[in-house]
């Protein structure tokens, strides 16, 4: 089965293709999907760039399962990759400036790190 994920404000969401009603946007920087890493579990960390949101989505149904907000450290997801030890939960993070932001996403309040 194929779905939809929606991940524009207000309207975040798992669809069938087809399903959803709401409209789209057509802003490439808002909610810009920009950052994709799939972790050890098949799930996907998806950033979103104007929104500064990464949304952890179950790679099986497409649910979203977690939205963790980066505003307050002011980072746009730009690039994402696991870390070498996939299992440990680090998402490192870039952003079109030279910062990297580390997200520890196997605590329950996430640990944020920018180097």
């Amino acid at each position: 089965m194929i779905y939809e994920v929606v991940l524009i404000p207000g309207s975040e969401g798992t669809y069938i293709p087809g399903q959803y009603q709401g409209t789209y946007s057509n802003d490439y920087l808002n909610p810009g999907p920009r950052s994709i890493a799939v972790d050890a579990y098949n799930n996907i960390w998806g950033g979103c760039y104007g929104t500064k949101k990464f949304y952890y989505i179950e790679g099986y149904n497409g649910q979203i399962l977690k939205t963790i907000d980066v505003s307050s450290v002011n980072h746009t997801p730009y690039g994402a990759v696991m870390d070498e030890m996939a299992y440990s939960g680090r998402l490192v993070m870039t952003k079109t400036t030279s910062s990297v932001l580390i997200l520890q996403t196997t605590h329950t309040l996430p640990l944020i790190w920018i180097i």
